[in-house]
């Protein structure tokens, strides 16, 4: 959805041109795979490194139960 949303947004903007950044990370059991621009590697990299201690957080909270 919001991808759909910044779509319309930027072409609806009346801007000529735009830069694009984009990135993303695949894990493979531990290791993460990155790719993208720089500043889009290093958020994707931020966002699944919350979202690695979010599970383990999570499942150390369930094993106490």
């Amino acid at each position: 959805m919001l991808v759909f949303l910044g779509s319309l947004l930027s072409a609806f903007s009346g801007e000529g041109e735009t830069d694009v950044e984009a990135g993303g990370v695949i894990m493979i059991g531990p290791i993460p795979i990155a790719f993208g621009t720089k500043r889009g590697v290093t958020i994707a990299m931020i966002l699944a490194l919350v979202l690695m201690i979010s599970w383990i957080i999570l499942a150390l909270l369930q094993r106490r139960m």
